[in-house]
């Protein structure tokens, strides 16, 4: 018995050095780089330079950037969100089911997410990132489409599939009556600068200026309608979306279609200080081009063989985030070089918490049917 007893007590020491190591703090996880990556490997860039990252368990489903910065959170199928910046990182697991849109306040910390089950829950919460705690979360009982910070961060602009079509919710989620009547569904709403206008974009092609003083419209212009994934860029002047085979660019000004670039399913990547769009599209079998309007790169795999799922721009590089979970950079420059290849960040993945109960003086933590 006395062996059997020793026997446990080393297994269980080991499986609680093997967790403290794979998981680290279980709120809040800080950690130096691992596993760097050679200068062969990574782009030369200051964004790639980044040797440290997190494998995400199950597809990574959205990325956004910190505003001003190079920074930016992933997200995912499993319920993390993980900021990467510079050669350090930081995981929070916020939710058990997926979280599906980040948006990042322009104060750099309040963390705006959707988290959905694809069916019956539908929650906005918004995370103080650096106190690592929850300020707010609202259920929904639409589709969520869009979450967006106003310029100065003042609200959050929620597109949605109700009649209303949005919601606009102050830094402690009080409800905002900015617009008069109802938009329709929003997939797509921002603000000017001084947020004094607001600008709505929704599948009706409706292109909708209001004073968010008064709430009263400004001016509306009916462009292209059923636009899939609809980003605004070149300062909110232009907007771009998919539709029938094509990437559409439109004058977000007179709604005008500019210009249609032939497309295949693309998966958007355009920031807003963007002068054109960018997308990155499928090619021959399990192949990926980029896009830049008209430009489009030499093929490349993704080397975990997965789909591309989110993609963003920022200063000098572009990151892919993919369907095993992995994120990759890709420069910018390398659009018209003769081939691409990815680099991969590297892998260290993060352990999902399914339960934690105490006894009093211990904790005990259950992870994929092992307890620790």
């Amino acid at each position: 018995m006395s062996r059997i007893k020793i026997s446990l007590s080393r297994k269980i020491l080991m499986r609680k050095k093997a967790f403290a190591t794979a998981f680290a703090l279980t709120v809040f996880f800080t950690c130096a780089c691992l596993n760097a990556k050679t200068s062969a490997d990574v782009p030369d860039t200051e964004s790639s330079a980044q040797s440290l990252s997190h494998k995400h368990r199950g597809a990574v489903l959205a990325l956004a950037r910190v505003p001003g910065t190079d920074s930016f959170f992933s997200a995912g199928q499993d319920g993390f969100l993980m900021l990467h910046n510079g050669n350090s990182g930081e995981s929070w697991q916020l939710s058990n089911i997926p979280i599906r849109a980040i948006a990042v306040n322009p104060d750099r910390n309040s963390v705006a997410v959707y988290e959905s089950d694809g069916f019956s829950i539908n929650r906005i919460s918004v995370w103080d990132w650096k106190a690592k705690k929850r300020i707010y979360a609202k259920r929904f009982r639409d589709s969520i489409t869009a979450i967006t910070w106003s310029a100065k961060g003042s609200w959050l602009i929620i597109g949605n599939t109700s009649i209303e079509g949005i919601a606009i919710l102050d830094r402690n989620g009080n409800p905002e009556k900015r617009i008069r009547g109802a938009s329709g569904i929003v997939s797509l709403g921002t603000t000017g600068a001084s947020e004094s206008s607001m600008v709505t974009f929704g599948p009706s092609g409706s292109i909708r200026y209001t004073d968010t003083s008064s709430g009263k419209e400004r001016a509306s212009y009916q462009a292209e309608r059923d636009l899939a994934n609809p980003v605004l860029y070149l300062n909110n002047m232009r907007i771009a979306g998919y539709r029938d085979g094509s990437v559409l660019e439109i004058d977000a000004t007179s709604g005008r279609t500019i210009t249609a670039f032939p497309a295949t399913e693309p998966v958007m990547a355009t920031d807003a200080a963007d002068d054109k769009p960018a997308w990155f599209e499928q090619s021959d079998g399990d192949k990926w081009v980029l896009r830049l309007g008209h430009e489009k790169s030499a093929p490349f795999n993704l080397d975990d063989k997965s789909q591309i799922r989110a993609a963003i721009s920022l200063a000098d590089a572009f990151i892919i985030g993919s369907g095993n979970g992995n994120l990759y950079a890709i420069p910018k420059d390398s659009l018209r070089s003769t081939t691409i290849k990815p680099s991969r960040y590297s892998d260290n993945q993060i352990l999902a918490i399914d339960d934690i109960v105490s006894d009093g003086s211990r904790v005990f933590l259950l992870s994929s049917g092992s307890i620790y």
